[in-house]
């Protein structure tokens, strides 16, 4: 229950960040902070087990650096669900993103000016404006964000096998177990009667809110409308106490200010993004057991295409990508291949120095 509002947290963060009027190459932000959600799911997970790793991992000698010392991320089972939940974040938080800024899109700039005018501020005008004339949107966001969580599988059962301790088994990581490991089928079909209700009681949920949405004009467009517009006449009338210089000096300045901190958080949000896949292509091109080298290595010492050489020779199928249905195939088939190629890399011991 707790990876889902993060996730939907960071989507509408991030969502603002982009949808700023002072933020330019947008397009160019869009596609990195997207690119997570079309990785190979399996691919990212080995390669987030060996950012993970206590000993090699890049997450470990981050905080090392700032005097902290390693923690096991996926063998203690107060840190193993922690960790799959900001795997679960970085891979998701995107499409929810992109939903986020298409609802943003659709909010009258107008409403903004108004209240601007009447002397709101930017945290006034987000709860009063932004967040009732975005609410459907959050609604929908939230509804398919729990949806998927309960259906959280593939992150546990390739990253710790729902351990330790069964800290990381999920509901889907359970039936699997159940039906398949220890074939008490019985128990599994209760277990899969039970997360369809899961999942049919947020639908639910949703279609109620819904109707209240439309029917309470308190979360509606008109009274959001409304509100501005007296607003707008109160202020010419007195009763609102109009915009004032707040000692940051001039226009220009605050303005200037507020694109340096807007593009520090964008840029310092995509190379999150990017770390992980940018790590994976450069440990594709690292030899044999440099990938388990302490301090860890950003580029490789020395380019190598072994790893890529073994996966033509394992799937010869990739070959074939004269045909264009195949060329998705080849892309997703490389990935994974390298992915299960930096784990038994991880799993070689380090080379000497």
């Amino acid at each position: 229950m707790v990876g889902g509002p993060l996730t939907i947290a960071v989507s509408l963060a991030t969502a603002l960040l982009l949808n700023a009027r002072l933020v330019r190459f947008k397009s160019f932000f869009r596609t990195i902070y997207f690119t997570p959600f079309v990785t190979t799911l399996v691919a990212v997970a080995i390669v987030w087990r060996y950012l993970y790793h206590t000993k090699y991992g890049l997450l470990n000698y981050a905080l090392g650096r700032i005097g902290i010392g390693p923690i096991d991320w996926l063998g203690d089972p107060h840190w193993a669900m922690p960790a799959i939940i900001l795997l679960s974040i970085w891979k998701q938080f995107g499409y929810n993103m992109l939903i986020f800024i298409a609802g943003l899109q659709a909010i009258p700039q107008d409403l903004y000016d108004a209240a601007e005018i009447d002397g709101a501020g930017p945290v006034r005008r987000f709860f009063n404006v932004t967040l009732p004339l975005l609410s459907p949107t959050l609604l929908f966001v939230g509804v398919i964000t729990m949806i998927g969580y309960f259906q959280l599988f593939s992150e546990p059962y390739v990253m710790t096998q729902g351990g330790p301790l069964r800290a990381t088994t999920s509901v889907v990581l359970m039936m699997y177990e159940e039906g398949f490991r220890w074939w008490r089928m019985g128990y599994r079909l209760r277990l899969v009667h039970r997360d369809f209700d899961c999942d049919a009681y947020p639908v639910q949920a949703a279609e109620g809110e819904g109707v209240v949405s439309r029917t309470n004009p308190r979360f509606g467009r008109a009274k959001a409308t409304e509100d501005c517009q007296l607003g707008a006449v109160g202020g010419a009338a007195g009763g609102y106490e109009p915009a004032r210089d707040r000692g940051l000096g001039s226009a220009h300045t605050r303005k200037r200010v507020s694109q340096v901190i807007l593009y520090t958080l964008l840029i310092i949000g995509a190379l999150i993004a990017l770390l992980p896949m940018l790590w994976m292509l450069s440990a594709s091109f690292m030899p044999t057991g440099e990938a388990s080298t302490y301090p860890p290595h950003l580029i490789p010492s020395r380019v190598t295409f072994t790893h890529y050489r073994e996966l033509f020779t394992r799937f010869p199928e990739i070959r074939s990508v004269g045909e264009p249905g195949l060329l998705l195939s080849y892309f997703d088939n490389g990935i994974t291949r390298l992915g299960f190629e930096l784990g038994r890399a991880a799993s070689l011991p380090p080379a000497e120095p």
